[in-house]
């Protein structure tokens, strides 16, 4: 159900407003500010193990039903589907994985080779306490041993204040 994330993002905090420098100028004094990094600490999954041969299975997390309904695989191409039903008992820390807006991203394919093939085609839909979603993968060479289901991310941050001297300007 946990596993430590494997991918880290930063994003800029607040934009950085220059006064345009003289004509003449050949470099910017100083350049001060302030940066915010997030580093995924933790993902919290939903696992399905095996699931070719065993393509009907439910987890339940957080007050949170998610089931595995289908995976297939036919000449190169998995398709899988899922439903996920219920309502969260806590507010997930990222923002972006909250039920009713599940998206293709939080769904990953382990595949026996340790390939990670692409998502090609993905539809979903939800009404109330229920969200369904399909979704294709195409160009498959290796066996499906595993989908994860990322229900919610652990961020550590790290902010700290900025400034880079003597900026040369392109002539």
């Amino acid at each position: 159900m946990h596993r430590h994330g494997h991918m880290n993002r930063s994003q800029w905090d607040h934009p950085v407003n220059l006064i345009y420098p003289a004509a003449d100028a050949r470099s910017l004094a100083s350049v001060r500010g302030s940066a915010t990094l997030m580093y995924v600490m933790e993902e919290k999954l939903v696992s399905f193990e095996s699931p070719e041969k065993e393509p009907v299975q439910k987890m339940e997390y957080d007050g949170l039903e998610v089931e595995l309904r289908e995976c297939k695989t036919s000449d190169g191409t998995v398709a899988v589907k899922m439903v996920i039903v219920g309502q969260r008992k806590s507010a997930p820390s990222d923002a972006s994985v909250s039920r009713g807006n599940f998206n293709y991203q939080q769904v990953r394919l382990r595949m026996e080779d340790g390939s990670a093939p692409s998502q090609s085609g993905m539809s979903g839909s939800g009404s109330g306490v229920t969200f369904s979603m399909s979704l294709t993968y195409q160009n498959v060479r290796s066996k499906v041993v595993g989908i994860d289901v990322v229900m919610d991310t652990l961020y550590f941050e790290d902010k700290f204040d900025f400034e880079l001297k003597d900026i040369p300007l392109p002539r």
